[in-house]
């Protein structure tokens, strides 16, 4: 079961918030398994230069419980280096 909770009255403060709409979007469909960017490794391995190439990829969330020195947000990062070369 998929939930997700939040505030009727934040809800309906920020209904004309297209910012808003897009974060809450990405959440339901984090949520349901679903992918919000992509990248295509078999056309960047295709390039004429990927023997030389290094990739990196990131992974970066922040949750924001609420805003205070109490409860601080959580940030995390995660990163990986390979080289095609090898």
């Amino acid at each position: 079961m998929v939930t997700q909770c939040t505030r009727f009255d934040r809800l309906m403060s920020n209904s004309d918030n297209r910012k808003m709409d897009i974060i809450w979007q990405k959440k339901f469909n984090a949520k349901l398994g679903g992918v919000n960017q992509l990248v295509s490794l078999m056309r960047a391995l295709a390039s004429p230069s990927a023997r030389s190439d290094v990739f990196m990829f990131f992974g970066i969330d922040c949750t924001h419980i609420t805003c205070s020195r109490e409860r601080p947000s959580i940030a995390a990062i995660i990163g990986s280096k390979d080289s095609t070369s090898v």
